[in-house]
């Protein structure tokens, strides 16, 4: 780490972009704000990206380059560049990104006035050609209507929809976060929901950064391992960052897990529908009582823990929604699967408790035909 300190380190990973990156610097060296340091890590690239890093090194004394002589990957490569930075806040921006000249500018701004806070803004989405494709990244989502200032974290553990390359946070938030590599696709949203765990968000309506969508964003053409990594950061959040959890939650949060697992299982559900629980209604810790007691067929144990839920610990409260969300996904399938085999796992009147309570609604002659 150098001695000098910045406000600002910029963290900017770079693998294959040889036609974005110079405009990606550009847009950063522009910036009205002027008190940053930019940290780039060429991951590797077997395109031009290295000459044309050095190129602006060499111009640009703010630019502090490395290369990686083979590909490490996006997590290992993002974990160096928060080791390398010096700055009181830190900015991630992805190499095919742009930035307003103003974006820095009205950030700093507000975390002036308040710094324990992540200030995200509006995007413009762009082609790969530059082209305006007049639309807005929370607009893209769905996302308009929902929460964007404030406490976020439990309306992210629905999905995420905060645009990564316009975050701008206090360093000593991640001082003990480490992006995990096993994440393939969707380590941002692993740091999303650690810093929503941690702080509240505020939003600049105004679109501060161009977000490029193009043929290559490797979402879109691996979703299935997308899905495999949303699963994991929720079964995993909990364990890693969270020391204050009781063993009696643990022990709930463990057989909600086999439970849920047992089912994918058994009914051979597809990790492709994941996405659709995304967009369930969110129910409070309470509802989720009802649901556990019935599901485990009153545990008494169970029962026990559950009943003290509301006073208990306020992020296990909202960790267990998204156990919730899951099951209540599993029974919205239950027109794509035999209805014995879910009447088999409950007497009538749970079934009918579940699914009125559920708002699932099947065909009654088909509940008398099996």
């Amino acid at each position: 780490m150098r001695l000098e300190m910045v406000e600002v380190s910029i963290l900017l990973p770079v693998y294959n972009r040889s036609q974005y990156i110079e405009k990606t610097l550009d847009s950063i060296i522009n910036q009205t704000f002027r008190d940053f340091e930019i940290i780039v890590i060429d991951d590797g690239s077997k395109d031009d990206c290295p000459s044309i890093i050095k190129r602006y090194a060499q111009k640009e004394k703010r630019i502090h380059d490395y290369y990686h002589s083979e590909n490490k990957g996006i997590a290992l490569t993002r974990n160096e560049l928060i080791q390398k930075a010096n700055g009181r806040y830190i900015a991630f921006i992805d190499s095919d990104d742009l930035w307003e000249p103003v974006k820095l500018e009205r950030q700093i701004s507000v975390l002036k006035e308040k710094e324990n806070l992540v200030v995200w803004s509006e995007g413009l989405l762009i082609d790969e050609f530059d082209k305006d494709l007049d639309e807005t990244f929370t607009r893209s989502l769905k996302a308009t209507n929902k929460k964007k200032s404030g406490d976020l974290f439990n309306v992210l553990l629905k999905g995420n929809y905060i645009l990564f390359s316009s975050i701008l946070f206090k360093a000593k938030l991640i001082e003990n976060f480490e992006f995990d590599h096993r994440y393939r696709l969707i380590d941002d949203y692993q740091l999303i929901i650690y810093l929503a765990s941690r702080c509240n968000f505020y939003f600049i309506d105004d679109p501060l950064v161009k977000y490029r969508t193009h043929g290559k964003n490797i979402i879109k053409s691996n979703f299935k391992i997308l899905i495999h990594d949303v699963f994991r950061i929720y079964v995993n959040f909990y364990y890693k960052y969270n020391n204050s959890i009781n063993q009696n939650m643990k022990w709930v949060i463990n057989l909600i897990i086999i439970e849920i697992s047992a089912f994918f299982k058994q009914y051979r559900i597809s990790w492709m529908y994941i996405p659709k629980f995304f967009t369930a209604r969110l129910f409070n810790p309470l509802n989720f009582k009802v649901l556990i007691l019935i599901y485990l067929k009153s545990n008494s144990l169970v029962n026990k823990v559950i009943s003290n839920l509301k006073n208990n610990d306020k992020y296990f409260s909202k960790i267990i929604i998204y156990y919730y969300n899951l099951f209540l996904y599993h029974l919205s399938l239950s027109k794509k699967l035999h209805i014995n085999q879910i009447k088999n796992q409950f007497d009538s009147k749970n079934l009918a408790l579940l699914l009125g309570l559920y708002n699932i609604k099947i065909n009654k002659k088909s509940l008398r035909s099996h």
